[in-house]
C-alpha cells in the first residue's frame, strides 16, 4: 500500500523517533527519517507504548497511522497493561472487546476527541501482536 506524504509530520516526537531507530537496527536511523517524512508518525503521538514492544513497522495516510509491534507476553496480559496505561494516560475506554480466539480490541479516546483502536491478538511462541491505530488530530474537529 502507498503510502501518502504528510508535510504535517515535520513535529514527530522524539521518542516515537527513538523507537523506530532501535526497532530498524542496522540503518534504522535512515529507516526512521523516511519512515517520518512519509508516515504522519503524530497520529500516535500520546499513546502508551509497552515495555518491550518491538516495532515491526508502520504505515498510514493523511488521517490514520497503523503501526505493528510483537510483545514477549501473553495477550491477557497486554490487554491488562493497555487498559491501565490507557485510563492512567488520560484515555476514556470506550471499547473492551475480545473475542474467541484470544484476541482483544480496545478503543479509546483522549478528551480531546482523538480515537485509538488497540488490537491485541495471540502471536508465535505465546506472545502477542499489536496493531495500534491512530488518527491524525485534526484542529477544525470538535470533541465527541
Amino acid at each position: 500500500m502507498p503510502v501518502a506524504r504528510s508535510s504535517r509530520s515535520r513535529g514527530v516526537p522524539t521518542a516515537l523517533i527513538v523507537l523506530a531507530v532501535l526497532a530498524c537496527g542496522d540503518g534504522g536511523r535512515e529507516a526512521a527519517e523516511t519512515a517520518r517524512d512519509s508516515v504522519p508518525l503524530h497520529a500516535l503521538s500520546g499513546i502508551p507504548v509497552m515495555p518491550g514492544a518491538r516495532v515491526l513497522g508502520a504505515e498510514g495516510g493523511p488521517d490514520a497511522v497503523e503501526a505493528a509491534a510483537v510483545v514477549a507476553l501473553p495477550p491477557d496480559s497486554v490487554a491488562n497493561w493497555y487498559r491501565a496505561a490507557l485510563v492512567s494516560g488520560g484515555w476514556q475506554l470506550r471499547g473492551d472487546v475480545p473475542d474467541m480466539r484470544g484476541a482483544v480490541t480496545l478503543h479509546a479516546r483522549r478528551p480531546d476527541g482523538r480515537p485509538v483502536w488497540i488490537m491485541i491478538r495471540p502471536g508465535a511462541d505465546g506472545g502477542t501482536v499489536l496493531s495500534v491505530i491512530g488518527a491524525v488530530p485534526d484542529p477544525a474537529a470538535q470533541p465527541r
